[in-house]
């Protein structure tokens, strides 16, 4: 007979710590803010719409935002309880998260695909349109439909023609028939930056600041965003001062560090005469980085 005590009274604490549990478990992707239905992402043709169905109910509740160079889709959340509660209050309408989506340096004519999260901070469903981008970017999906308190992830793609610098800005609207006096925000827009490159063998920086001291290292890093690997090397010009690695290889889509070391101190360092730079090396193509002093 004590046992059977023991017995319910561990159920009893069980049952407790349970509802307890309950109590303290944050609202889930799928309690929605003031639609509890699942919502269904609208695309126009001849773009298929997605069905919600077709996504776990893992990647629901972790917001996947991974995407695919062939086919990139809209992967969609819709805001919790929780996360309603912020500092500052959200636009009531349409907006971005972010003002700039940064493209990484891409071989001519290769496209690769970034993605930039549109909120709709209304009660109401809203339709969207994207303006026509510039440049060589594009985007898949010209317009589409964002249900109340929820947001979608954009993919924008980029294929350079040219190897140099584009910037183009993206605007989004409100489609007039969707428009109402409750939506305050109406439009958002945000600025895209990719570059175009010719050989894949970057360095991202175009100079190194050294204080002059001796023994001092610095590096620098090296790109390569192309799929073989590549040899390198490297030369001090202007300085017997300065040496650097001399060689060596990058896999694929990889980085590496290339060291250069100070000999000897540098007493004038704003000479005319410190005309120092590292030329980095493959092939035929070569590259320079100034080495500067602070």
């Amino acid at each position: 007979q004590r046992e059977q005590q023991q017995r319910e009274q561990q159920q009893r604490e069980q049952q407790q710590r349970e509802q307890q549990k309950q109590q303290q478990t944050p609202i889930q992707v799928n309690a929605f803010l003031g639609n509890p239905q699942t919502p269904k992402l609208v695309v126009s043709k001849p773009t298929p719409p997605l069905d919600p169905n077709s996504i776990s109910q893992q990647q629901r509740t972790q917001g996947n935002s991974s995407s695919s160079s062939s086919d990139p889709s809209l992967k969609f959340k819709t805001r919790s309880n929780q996360s309603a509660i912020q500092k500052t209050p959200r636009p009531n309408g349409i907006y971005s998260t972010s003002q700039v989506l940064k493209f990484r340096p891409s071989l001519l004519n290769e496209s690769q695909t970034e993605k930039i999260k549109i909120c709709n901070g209304s009660e109401d469903s809203i339709s969207c349109v994207v303006e026509k981008v510039s440049g060589d970017f594009s985007i898949s999906h010209p317009s589409f439909t964002i249900v109340p308190n929820s947001y979608v992830w954009l993919p924008i793609s980029f294929c350079p023609q040219t190897d140099q610098l584009q910037t183009s800005k993206c605007i989004i609207n409100v489609k007039p028939s969707t428009k109402n006096s409750n939506i305050s925000s109406t439009s958002c827009e945000f600025d895209l930056i990719g570059r175009g490159v010719t050989f894949p063998l970057i360095v991202p920086r175009k100079s190194m600041k050294f204080k002059g001291n001796k023994g001092e290292i610095q590096s620098i890093t090296l790109m390569n965003i192309g799929k073989n690997p590549i040899p390198w090397t490297t030369k001090i010009h202007g300085s017997d001062n300065f040496i650097s690695d001399a060689d060596g290889a990058i896999a694929g889509g990889q980085s590496c560090e290339i060291n250069v070391k100070c000999l000897g101190e540098v007493k004038n360092k704003n000479s005319s005469e410190n005309n120092i730079s590292l030329l980095v090396r493959s092939g035929s193509l070569q590259t320079f980085v100034n080495i500067e002093f602070i």
